[in-house]
């Protein structure tokens, strides 16, 4: 118990030294050093340049709430009133305290990647105490993850880990993963999509560098176009033919029949009387509709079955095209080692 206390004590001395390393007033408090009595006594007394906002009062009173609930040893409130603080608005202190809390329930993944960011934000006047103990917490985070560096020779590419959302390219800053197999994607709509798989060990540095190829434009949003709906539809057409050669022989032999009744009855003119004759008028009308057919159906499947031939031609030449993709060479420097991975993805 009494370890369990010097503990809960240290983290919040941690958090209150943290909190104590805001500018000075002569910009408006930090959402910390108005939520803590110590930090603001620590500040100039000279008057604020403007109150804060309603924004600034929501995020001080989380901050507060939060540090509250380490003193109280609430780890998981805590995490949830400072993430929900940066939320509103980013700030190097709070996504300091956010990161040692973190470390404290061993989720060393998002305690690096809010260390960083607590680094990287913090300001020349922020204490020099505050800024050793984050340093080296994140080297304590960093032991425990690997981080991940990623190079595209596109702008403004999406970055994927795992299928999630993880920034936009240039990104200067490393992505911290667990240890263990990860995906890696960058995604540009003119530009070939980029893929690596790779497993990355504890405590690792990597580079992973994709060059991505500009994206076919062949009308499919640069797919390759697959060639079996070209025969698909020169099938149908050839069936058009064989039907109209069918309906011309039909008609032709209806008109046949009709021509060698008539022929009989000694002519037959339209609309004569004769027993003879009947049956002629209809029989040859026949044989005009059946003729039409003929010509309708012959015309549409050879349209049909000329382009289904070259669709599936030009499909298929487009298709033997080189597959175009992204090759990815990732420098690798863990602690068994360093060298170099060489990777592709081919769509």
């Amino acid at each position: 118990m009494a370890k369990r206390l010097s503990k809960l004590r240290w983290l919040a001395s941690w958090s209150l030294l943290l909190l104590m390393a805001a500018p000075g007033s002569a910009q408006p408090p930090t959402p910390s050093t108005a939520a803590a009595p110590v930090a603001a006594s620590a500040a100039s007394p000279k008057p604020m340049a403007a109150a804060p906002n309603a924004n600034d009062e929501r995020v001080a009173q989380l901050v507060a709430e939060g540090n509250a609930a380490v003193e109280a040893g609430k780890f998981e409130d805590a995490v949830a009133k400072y993430t929900e603080a940066q939320s509103l608005k980013a700030n190097y202190d709070v996504a300091g305290n956010l990161g040692a809390v973190e470390m404290e329930l061993h989720r060393y993944r998002d305690a690096a990647q809010h260390l960083w960011d607590s680094l990287r934000d913090y300001p020349p006047t922020g204490s020099d105490d505050a800024k050793l103990r984050t340093q080296q917490l994140l080297a304590r985070a960093r032991a425990e993850v690997a981080a991940v560096k990623l190079k595209l020779n596109v702008a403004a590419a999406e970055i994927r880990i795992d299928g999630r959302y993880a920034g936009r390219s240039p990104h200067a800053d490393p992505f911290f993963v667990e240890p263990g197999s990860h995906v890696v994607e960058a995604l540009h709509p003119d530009y070939e999509n980029a893929r690596t798989e790779r497993t990355f060990e504890k405590g690792s540095e990597s580079d992973v560098d994709f060059v991505m190829t500009p994206r076919r434009r062949d009308g499919t949003g640069g797919a390759a176009l697959p060639w079996w709906p070209g025969l698909l539809v020169a099938g149908v057409g050839a069936v058009g033919v064989a039907a109209g050669g069918g309906l011309f022989a039909a008609a032709k032999a209806k008109g046949s029949n009709a021509r060698d009744s008539a022929a009989k009855a000694g002519g037959c003119p339209s609309g004569s009387p004769a027993p003879a004759c009947d049956g002629v008028d209809a029989t040859l009308s026949s044989a005009d509709g059946l003729m039409r057919g003929s010509w309708i159906a012959f015309g549409a499947g050879s349209a049909l079955l000329a382009g289904g031939v070259v669709f599936a031609v030009v499909a298929a030449t487009r298709r033997a095209q080189p597959p175009q993709g992204a090759i990815s060479i990732s420098p690798v420097v863990g602690a068994q080692g360093s060298g170099v991975a060489v990777g592709g993805s081919f769509f």
